[in-house]
C-alpha cells in the first residue's frame, strides 16, 4: 500500500516575470536534474495570453520528456499575475467573513482586481497581533496549472508564493545575517524587505534599464526614506531571484546572498527552493462568504411542505368546530381605528424614542470602539433617524460618522463592525475626502443594526 501511495519524482514549476521554468528529477536517477524554460512573450501585450502560451508550450516539452507517472508537482508563483502582501492583524481575521472582506479590500487597495472565483489565501497563525500574509492567485492560472498536471498524470501538491519560499531558504542558510540587518528579495518585478518585527516594505522594480547592483541600491534608498524602521537597519542582505548575484559587496551596505552550487546557475537555486517548498507550510485558501447550499435549500423545502400538509390536515379536521364558533359569535367586529397623518407621525416618534431608551448604550459603545491597530475616530452617532423606523431587531438601525486616515483603514473598520457581536448589517453608505487638501482623511458614514 505504501508503494502505491508514495509520491513520485518531484516536478517544480516557477513562474517569474520573464519566463515559466520547469525542473524535475528522473524517476530512476534522483540526482539528475533536468530543466526546461518557456519565456513570456512580452510583445504579445496580453499577460494572460502570454502565460497561457507558455503553459501550452511547456506541456508539449514535458510530454516528450515526462518526469514519470504520479510525479509530485509544486508551483511557485511570482510576477504581475499574482500578488503577495501583508495584512495588519485585527479580530476580524479570526472569522471567515471578516478575513475574506479585509483580504480582498487590501488587494484592491494595492491595485489588484480579485474576482469572486479567484483564490485568496492567508497564512496560518503567525501569532496574535502579528501581520498576516495574503496570497492571491487568479482562477484561470490555477486552471492552467491543473490542466498541466492532468496532462502529465501528476499530482498538484502545492501552489505557493515564490518570495515566501525564498525567504524561508534565506533563513536556513549558514550565518543568517547580523541581528540588526534587514533581509530582502529582489526579483519578478518586486523588492520585498523585512527588518525585525516592525519594518517591512514592498516596492515595484520599475527601472529595468539599470544594472542589478545600481537598481538594488536605488530601491534600498527609496525604502529607507519611505519606511523609517528600515532606516535604522544595519545594512541589507539581499537575494536576487531572476539574475545571478554579484560576487562583490554592493553599495549602501548591501550584501548579496550567494546562490548554491557554482553561484551562477538558476537551476541550483530552484532545486534548493523545491526542498524548502516541501517543508514550508502552504497558505490555506480563505473560504468564501457563507452561502445557502442546494441541499440546505432542498431540506428547507421538504420541511416546509411537511408543515403545510400538517396544517392543512389540522384545518380540515377542525372545520366543523370553526364553523360552529363563527355561527355562535354573532357580534359585529369593531373596525380598527383610522389614524390621521399627524397621529401616525406621533406614534412613530414615540416608537423611536422607546427604541432609544431600550438601547444598552455602554454595550453599544464598547462594540463600536475600534481596536488599536485600526486608526479610526468616531465623530457622531445617530440612533433615531428615519432608518430606525423600519429596522429589524430590538435596537433598530444606527448611523455613525467616523474618520480614517486611509481608505484601507475605513474598509477594515467596516469589516470589524460586521464581525462584532450584537452588530449586524454594517454597510458603508457614504465616504468623502477634501480634494483640495492632499492627504486629507476619509470621512464616512456606516449604517448598522443593534441586535442583542
Amino acid at each position: 500500500m505504501w508503494w502505491a501511495e508514495r509520491a513520485g519524482p518531484p516536478l517544480l514549476l516557477v513562474l517569474r516575470a520573464d519566463a515559466l521554468d520547469a525542473g524535475w528529477a528522473g524517476a530512476t536517477d534522483a540526482a539528475q536534474w533536468h530543466h526546461a524554460s518557456q519565456p513570456l512573450d512580452g510583445a504579445a501585450g496580453d499577460l494572460q495570453a502570454a502565460v497561457r502560451a507558455a503553459f501550452a508550450a511547456l506541456r508539449g516539452t514535458l510530454a516528450a520528456a515526462a518526469p514519470g507517472p504520479r510525479c509530485e508537482m509544486r508551483l511557485l508563483l511570482a510576477g504581475p499575475c499574482v500578488a503577495t502582501l501583508g495584512l495588519p492583524w485585527s479580530e476580524a481575521l479570526l472569522r471567515e467573513e471578516g478575513a475574506q472582506f479585509q483580504a480582498r479590500a487590501a488587494l484592491r487597495q494595492g491595485g489588484c482586481d480579485p474576482q469572486p472565483v479567484d483564490r485568496v489565501s492567508l497564512d496560518g497563525a503567525p501569532g496574535l497581533g502579528r501581520p498576516r500574509t495574503v496570497f492571491w492567485v487568479p482562477a484561470w492560472l490555477l486552471a492552467e496549472a491543473q490542466a498541466l498536471a492532468d496532462a502529465l498524470g501528476a499530482r498538484l501538491a502545492s501552489v505557493q508564493p515564490l518570495h515566501s519560499v525564498a525567504a524561508a531558504w534565506m533563513r536556513h542558510q549558514d550565518g543568517g545575517g547580523r541581528p540588526g540587518q534587514a533581509s530582502g528579495l529582489l526579483g519578478s518585478g518586486l523588492l520585498q524587505l523585512q527588518h525585525g518585527a516592525g519594518g517591512s516594505a514592498q516596492l515595484a522594480d520599475a527601472d529595468a534599464a539599470l544594472a542589478l547592483p545600481e537598481r538594488a541600491a536605488a530601491l534600498w534608498r527609496r525604502a529607507q526614506v519611505r519606511h523609517p524602521a528600515l532606516a535604522t537597519a544595519d545594512g541589507l542582505r539581499l537575494l536576487a531571484l531572476d539574475e545571478a548575484p554579484p560576487t562583490a559587496p554592493g553599495p549602501d551596505a548591501i550584501v548579496w546572498q550567494p546562490w548554491p552550487g557554482d553561484g551562477r546557475s538558476r537551476t541550483a537555486l530552484d532545486r534548493a527552493l523545491l526542498q524548502h517548498a516541501r517543508a514550508q507550510p502552504t497558505l490555506e485558501a480563505l473560504p468564501a462568504a457563507r452561502r445557502s447550499r442546494p441541499w440546505r435549500v432542498a431540506a428547507l423545502l421538504c420541511v416546509g411542505a411537511a408543515l403545510w400538509l400538517a396544517v392543512g390536515a389540522w384545518q380540515r379536521q377542525s372545520a366543523a368546530d370553526q364553523l360552529a364558533a363563527q355561527a355562535a359569535n354573532t357580534a359585529v367586529p369593531r373596525p380598527a381605528p383610522v389614524l390621521s397623518p399627524a397621529e401616525l407621525a406621533e406614534v412613530r416618534a414615540v416608537n423611536a424614542a422607546v427604541r432609544q431608551i431600550n438601547l444598552p448604550l455602554p454595550a453599544l459603545l464598547r462594540a463600536l470602539q475600534p481596536p488599536r491597530d485600526i486608526p479610526v475616530r468616531l465623530l457622531a452617532l445617530d440612533m433615531g433617524g428615519r432608518a430606525a423606523e423600519g429596522a429589524a431587531g430590538a435596537g433598530g438601525a444606527i448611523k455613525l460618522t467616523a474618520q480614517a486616515p486611509a481608505s484601507l483603514d475605513m474598509t477594515r473598520y467596516v469589516g470589524f463592525l460586521g464581525a462584532r457581536r450584537g452588530l449586524a448589517g454594517a454597510q458603508l453608505v457614504r465616504h468623502e475626502i477634501d480634494p483640495a487638501l492632499p492627504g486629507s482623511p476619509y470621512r464616512f458614514e456606516v449604517e448598522l443594526a443593534w441586535q442583542p
